[in-house]
């Protein structure tokens, strides 16, 4: 009786340890996944605030445009300083634009590999005779089913 509650405690002293070691993993993953959806939320709201200043920068232009036109100064529009100084700086935020696009592509390909090592890190262990159900004997049912597995492989 008492190697039987050796043996208990031993399993669930086991058990435990493996428990707070996966918890730990899954924290870090979770924290993880969480710092680079806070960066990929700051950068979509930096392209969303960019957005913004351009189109605030095109009714400008849309001003200047109308203004030149209503002067009856359609062929100087062009070289007008104020105009060229926004069509200066709608073509700084494209890039601007374009940068932070890039930077979102870039965390997503960072969140799915950091998932791809968590994949490969975090696989579940083998059960050991210890720890199976009849002492890691398999029962007919699980023989049959491993066979039939085998020949759709090879049937392939």
């Amino acid at each position: 009786m008492s190697s039987f509650m050796d043996n208990l405690a031993d399993s669930l002293r086991e058990w435990t340890n493996t428990a707070t070691q996966k918890a730990g993993e899954f924290t870090k993953v979770a924290a993880s996944k969480a710092e680079v959806l806070s960066k990929i939320g700051r950068l979509k709201m930096d392209v969303f605030q960019l957005q913004r200043e351009q189109n605030r920068e095109f009714a400008a232009l849309g001003r200047a445009a109308r203004s030149a036109l209503d002067a009856g100064n359609e062929a100087g529009l062009v070289g007008q300083p104020e105009v060229a100084a926004i069509r200066k700086r709608i073509t700084e935020l494209d890039k601007a634009i374009e940068k932070k696009n890039e930077e979102i592509k870039l965390a997503y390909g960072t969140e799915g590999a950091r998932d791809e090592k968590k994949k490969q890190k975090v696989e579940p262990e083998k059960p050991t005779r210890k720890h199976t159900a009849g002492g890691g004997k398999k029962s007919a049912g699980k023989k049959a089913t491993a066979k039939k597995k085998a020949t759709a492989e090879k049937n392939k």
